[in-house]
């Protein structure tokens, strides 16, 4: 190859792995909240809830781990679907079904019994060659212990661009015996595509499509459509058990007060 013509590409493709950069870190920067649509489907099929949730980025560390900034989220749950919900851990289970019963019952200050919570603050890490935040794992939605967390590498979105990760997942409380163990996860970009978001035309998306393979539960599935602007437009989890749950980005909105 002319070493001219080898200067060129170069040159190209360094400028697009910096404009990629640009454009992810500002993903869950402070000031803006990704409002999802998220939907719990059941092994048989049938919709369990169709809620909204609200992830909320904040520049502060998260007192847990240092080296992380702080991922708010905010839940909107289906306090009655809810309530046939079968949580795959047996002492979560039997604390929703106790606590259920104390509200039966009329129990005074009921805030403080009740198996539902409204928001969660975790964490998340975002540099310039990566994205990767914990994912919601309250209510419904302990399952996400279960599949890798979701994580881009910039520098492998290319078509074919592979990368891996290992979680291991520690007994808690109330006990998470059933899910303790170690996830293999690996990533694989498999489409560059346009798509639209709020009637805008996005050339910069990826189809990326995971396989999660925990020690005793086997194996979970994702796929993300992950935008350079935008984040995770979509991410769609299949579970070890046949349990669905898929989001949806519908909107990214402000949460910086406006000024006189």
């Amino acid at each position: 190859m002319n070493p001219k013509n080898l200067i060129q590409i170069s040159f190209l493709v360094l400028f697009a792995v910096n404009s990629t950069a640009q454009n992810t870190t500002n993903i869950f920067s402070e000031g803006k909240e990704y409002v999802y649509r998220v939907t719990s489907i059941q092994a048989n099929g049938d919709t369990l809830t169709c809620e909204k949730m609200i992830l909320i980025g904040k520049d502060e560390e998260w007192q847990y781990q240092k080296k992380q900034s702080i991922l708010e989220i905010k839940y909107f749950p289906d306090t009655v679907n809810l309530k046939s919900y079968v949580d795959p851990r047996t002492a979560e289970e039997e604390r929703k079904i106790k606590n259920l019963k104390k509200k039966a019952r009329g129990k005074k200050g009921w805030d403080n019994y009740t198996w539902l919570k409204n928001e969660e603050v975790t964490g998340k890490i975002i540099t310039d060659s990566s994205i990767w935040f914990h994912p919601p794992r309250s209510n419904q939605y302990g399952y996400h212990y279960m599949n890798a967390y979701p994580e881009v590498n910039f520098n492998k979105l290319y078509i074919g661009g592979t990368w891996q990760s290992a979680i291991k997942i520690l007994r808690s409380i109330p006990s998470n015996e059933e899910f303790v163990g170690t996830t293999t996860n690996t990533f694989k970009v498999t489409e560059y595509l346009t798509t639209t978001f709020n009637g805008k035309t996005l050339d910069n998306c990826w189809r990326i499509k995971i396989k999660s393979v925990h020690s005793n539960k086997g194996e979970t599935s994702a796929e993300y459509i992950f935008s350079e602007t935008y984040g995770f437009l979509k991410m769609e989890h299949l579970f070890y058990d046949g349990v669905r749950i898929n989001y949806v980005l519908e909107e990214v909105v402000s949460s910086l007060p406006h000024s006189e």
